[in-house]
């Protein structure tokens, strides 16, 4: 797949406008300390010790942060699957429709169709959907076994965002591949 120069600029302008958010927003909590585990044969264990620094704390401008990528990677992810519907599921070559009797409800004096797609239903968007389909049963499973759990633990939110995530997925996938295509003119000012 090829990365387009635009693509490049528009996520380094992200980094740095996001850069100095991050570093803002670590600055602005309280110094408090990590999270320290004492084990029975003395040794420390420090769960929040990771390789890029965060804060302790989440407060408005972590979460301001957090939000804004967020934000940036669902508008990439929206861009992405636009882009992967369009080139696979127009990948096969046009039908011209000049002299086709179409149902009435798809033209009209004001509306013509220019060209269609026809749906494809490859045994690899069989699989697909399949698979996703699995996905989305067993994050389904977890949010029901971890909302049914007495300890309540920090997954639900995970768990949630992976099933909505797979099933936009499957949707992307179904309409790519089991769809028709259609690519209409309409005459606006009448």
């Amino acid at each position: 797949m090829r990365i387009e120069r635009e693509t490049i600029l528009i996520v380094v302008l992200i980094g740095l406008v996001l850069a100095p958010m991050w570093y803002f927003a670590l600055a602005s909590g309280e110094p408090t300390p990590g999270v320290q585990l004492q084990s029975d044969s003395d040794t420390e264990i420090a769960p929040t010790e990771t390789f890029l620094p965060t804060p302790n704390e989440v407060n408005t401008n972590v979460s301001g942060v957090v939000t804004w990528l967020a934000l940036f990677v669902l508008v990439a992810m929206i861009v992405y699957t636009r882009r992967f519907t369009e080139r696979v599921g127009r990948a096969t070559d046009v039908l011209r429709l000049d002299d086709a009797v179409l149902p009435s409800w798809l033209t009209s004096e004001h509306r013509s169709v220019l060209s269609y797609w026809p749906a494809r239903t490859p045994s690899a968007g069989l699989i697909t959907l399949g698979l996703l389909t699995w996905a989305v049963v067993a994050f389904a499973g977890l949010l029901a076994w971890e909302g049914l759990n007495y300890a309540r633990t920090q997954f639900l939110g995970v768990y949630m965002g992976m099933m909505l995530l797979t099933m936009g997925v499957w949707m992307a996938v179904y309409t790519t591949w089991f769809m028709p295509s259609i690519t209409v003119a309409e005459r606006r000012e009448h």
